[in-house]
């Protein structure tokens, strides 16, 4: 479902663990984390071709029992079945493995990997760094699969593994370090997820320099982390860091630092600062015009982020429609312009015309968009995926009053809240019959959420060139309130 007035959160986050860094927090070797039903991979010889040595099971015969019928309970019965007979033969293991990732069946994979894992121990021992990418791999499909307490040991152990193999510092620490910051992040704990994203990006950096782009991916991810914990002003800081980076490996004026300036103009737009996203694409307006030509290609990605940004913000500026008619200019100039970006820069204004003009304005460069998209490669799909999508496309929405909301969505007094408002969309982008499909709590913001609905405007949908009626479309509006605090 389409989003119209998000205010994100999850469930009340657990305590969290003591201590500020990863070596603090990792557990000795005796506590792998293998499930029930599959302790007697570690523990058994008739599962092994190697002795495996007793301080990897888990304590006692009753922890594992606890364990292993937690595993049953939890699993559906096929894979519990499945358990029974598991793949000897490594190669049949690991073609399982991938099958069962690529259809997304985490769970049923989590029992191949501990098979995997198993047989690493079994041939390299607990000191090898095939253990050691074993674990990694199991680490990511438990915590795929939900089973966050298993992955964070696993992701856990693995670093452990590598750091007594080869060091404090190796570099396939990163990747089981950034596994835990996400299984930690998943599981609400933001501060830990930060400790182990910013200990991945201390290894990219003795690794590999300090002028690498590999740390963008735990900046990212850091931001995202404190984000959740309403810390704006580090989030940020991670932001215009990864942006500075890639303008210090590259150069003021190449196009990897544009592509850092508009990737942190749109992190701007996402936490509702315009006016300083569009700075940001003003400097590179300058850039372009200053390195490149006055009339590049170029041009055309800031001057639609700058009429994007207006429209996102509600805000009908002369700015923003200028910006948007000035890069359809200059795709229009050029003979050779790709049809798919100059049909994207028509939708542009002809989306802005809908926000903001009479209902209808926008048809004629819809309708030109959806002549252009059939001439091009794949036209059929660009046309559903742009004019005629499943979900309703908001070119104008109106946000949901706050009235009774938490003021600060991550308050562990906080409790998730949604409304699913289902309505049409008429062939000028008006909803029709917008009404309540589900609420939660009931009745609560109800009212407030069709009256959103209804305020907004939609990009009509298109079939076989004619405008027509979107029907069901549903919008799913999520909030966080103090059950106290209602009204």
């Amino acid at each position: 479902m389409s989003q119209l007035a998000i205010v994100t959160g999850h469930k009340r986050p657990r305590r969290l663990r003591q201590g500020s860094g990863i070596s603090r927090r990792i557990p000795r070797m005796r506590q792998f984390c293998i499930s029930g039903p599959f302790r007697r991979l570690l523990c058994t010889a008739a599962h092994l071709s190697a002795a495996v040595p007793a301080t990897l099971c888990l304590a006692s015969a009753a922890v594992a029992q606890e364990a292993a019928v937690a595993e049953v309970e939890a699993r559906p019965e096929a894979v519990v079945a499945a358990t029974e007979a598991l793949p000897l033969n490594r190669l049949e293991a690991e073609i399982a493995f991938r099958e069962l990732i690529g259809s997304e069946d985490y769970i049923a994979a989590v029992a191949i990997g501990e098979r995997l894992l198993a047989l690493e121990l079994a041939e390299h021992g607990t000191q090898s760094v095939a253990t050691g990418r074993a674990l990694v791999e199991l680490g990511e499909v438990q915590r795929r699969a939900g089973l966050l307490e298993e992955a964070e040991l696993s992701f856990l152990n693995s670093i452990e593994i590598f750091r007594a193999v080869e060091g404090p510092f190796s570099e396939n620490t990163i990747e089981p370090s950034i596994g835990l910051g996400d299984s930690y992040y998943d599981d609400r704990q933001f501060r830990n997820a930060v400790s182990a994203y910013n200990e991945a990006r201390t290894t990219q950096r003795r690794a590999y320099g300090l002028l690498t782009e590999d740390q963008l991916q735990p900046m990212d991810r850091m931001t995202r982390a404190f984000q959740a914990m309403s810390m704006h002003e580090e989030a940020d800081e991670q932001q215009r860091a990864a942006m500075l980076l890639v303008e210090r490996i590259n150069g003021p004026s190449d196009i990897e630092t544009l592509e850092a300036i508009y990737r942190y103009g749109s992190w701007l737009r996402s936490v509702y600062r315009y006016e300083e996203e569009r700075i940001q694409y003003e400097r590179a307006i300058r850039i372009i015009r200053s390195e490149y030509d006055k009339d590049s290609l170029l041009l055309v990605t800031p001057y639609r982020e700058i009429g994007n940004s207006f429209r996102s913000q509600g805000f009908e500026s002369p700015r923003g429609a200028s910006a948007l008619n000035s890069a359809l200019e200059l795709l229009e100039e050029r003979p050779d312009t790709d049809p798919v970006e100059l049909a994207e820069a028509i939708i542009d204004v002809a989306d802005w015309r809908t926000a903001f003009g009479t209902p209808g304005s926008g048809h004629e460069g819809y309708l030109r968009a959806w002549n252009l998209l059939g001439s091009a490669p794949d036209g059929e799909n660009l046309r559903r995926a742009l004019l005629r999508p499943r979900r309703a496309n908001a070119v104008f929405a109106m946000n949901m009053s706050v009235r009774g909301l938490a003021q600060n969505p991550n308050d562990s007094n906080a409790v998730d809240g949604r409304v699913l408002v289902e309505f049409d969309v008429d062939p000028y982008g008006r909803p029709e019959n917008a009404t309540v499909r589900e609420s939660d709590p009931p009745g609560f913001k109800d009212d407030a959420a069709v009256r959103a609905v209804r305020q907004s405007r939609f990009r009509p949908r298109i079939e076989n060139g004619q405008f027509v009626f979107a029907r069901r479309q549903g919008y799913l509006i999520s909030f966080r309130y103090i059950p106290d605090d209602r009204d």
